[in-house]
């Protein structure tokens, strides 16, 4: 059984990725075995030509963008728009480079490039780290149009396979050999597709819990951690609400184990559809459940579980009501870091059980801890 509204693509994605950063720091990888491309032919040949000096400015652009690029994933709030403005800024520095052939009177190097064109496929197989099918779809077809463009224009302006420009160093021109290529990169990214339709199934399988279909206590080390941060580098409000099955044990030990699934489930659904869209909801372990809950200080989180916490008092499960107790913590008022808040969540949750089950600890009226660790 398996619950509605399963987690997005883009954070399961996100999740096993390992995010954008790590996506930055491949990006800077290639572009360093990109760079000795040019540089060995500069080596083995001892000459420099206007293909490989090209080749070389071009790459050594793209790692220099490939840095900033680095660097601006850090920050979280550039992830939504990062990945596009990467990948079409790599594709569209291809075809600037290509372009500067035909500024130079060199259509032939535009057209048959045997060391620009290639990383073109690099370029749009790259997007197969990203979360966002959209980002591979965008990138392909830009790419795509960007080298038409400039093979349209060569073949327009100029007599490409005119005897005057013998030898023909580069090969002469002729359409069937442009047009494979252009099949070469939709193939390059039909098959960036199917990567992350594969890795999205993989990730789904890593980051879900199999009873509930809820995140589960991999994603949720994880997410908490990126939460915390967040919430620290832009001062935003952030809760964290554990919650335990009252008497669960009694429930599996009186009706057995799959009654105490289904009522697992059960109250994960009610959970997940009492929740906000923002808020995220986690199998912590057993039939513990944790709910982070961005941007949200401890009375609005206390309001919010307060009418879920009234509406589980309808569930019942051969004839034994279902409740729960839930503890808050809020950051910065009980802690500062993801693991002192854990704690400080896990203290109010037992000191629920405490004040008799079926309940809400702190219940708004008490101070703090007294001193928030980090």
């Amino acid at each position: 059984m398996a619950l509605e509204g399963l987690p997005t693509e883009e954070q399961l994605l996100t999740f096993a990725a390992g995010g954008e950063r790590i996506v930055a720091q491949g990006r800077v990888a290639i572009v360093l075995c990109l760079l000795a491309i040019p540089l060995f032919q500069v080596l083995y040949y001892q000459k420099l030509d206007a293909d490989t000096l090209t080749g070389l400015g071009a790459i050594s652009i793209a790692l220099l963008l490939s840095l900033t690029y680095f660097v601006l994933s850090r920050r979280q709030d550039s992830l939504r728009w990062l990945p596009y403005v990467t990948s079409l800024s790599d594709v569209t520095l291809i075809s600037a480079a290509l372009s500067v052939y035909l500024v130079l009177n060199k259509p032939h190097m535009a057209v048959n490039s045997r060391v620009i064109w290639d990383i073109y496929l690099l370029a749009i197989g790259a997007t197969a780290f990203r979360p966002r099918r959209g980002v591979v779809v965008t990138t392909t077809l830009v790419a795509v149009a960007q080298y038409l463009t400039i093979t349209l224009y060569a073949d327009l302006h100029w007599n490409l396979n005119d005897p005057a420009w013998a030898p023909f160093y580069y090969g002469v021109f002729n359409w069937p050999t442009q047009i494979s290529r252009v099949v070469l990169m939709v193939a390059t990214g039909i098959l960036a597709l199917a990567i992350i339709r594969e890795v999205s199934q993989l990730s789904h399988l890593a980051g879900t819990d199999s009873l509930t279909a809820i995140f589960n206590r991999t994603y949720f080390t994880l997410r908490i951690k990126e939460e915390t941060e967040r919430a620290h580098r832009y001062h935003h409000a952030l809760t964290l609400v554990m919650v335990d099955i009252d008497h669960f044990k009694n429930i599996n030990d009186a009706l057995g184990h799959e009654y105490g699934d289904k009522a697992l489930i059960q109250v994960a659904r009610y959970l997940k559809n009492g929740l906000r869209s923002s808020d995220i909801l986690f199998r912590y372990g057993g039939d513990e459940l944790a709910i982070l809950m961005p941007e949200t200080g401890a009375q609005d989180a206390r309001s919010i579980f307060k009418r879920i916490l009234d509406s589980l008092q309808q569930i019942a499960r051969q004839g034994r009501k279902l409740t729960v107790s839930a503890g808050i913590a809020p950051r910065p008022a009980d802690a500062i870091g993801s693991e002192s808040l854990i704690q400080a969540a896990d203290k109010h949750l037992y000191a629920a059980k405490e004040h008799g089950r079926n309940c809400i600890m702190p219940t708004g009226q008490e101070p703090a801890l007294p001193d928030a660790q980090a």
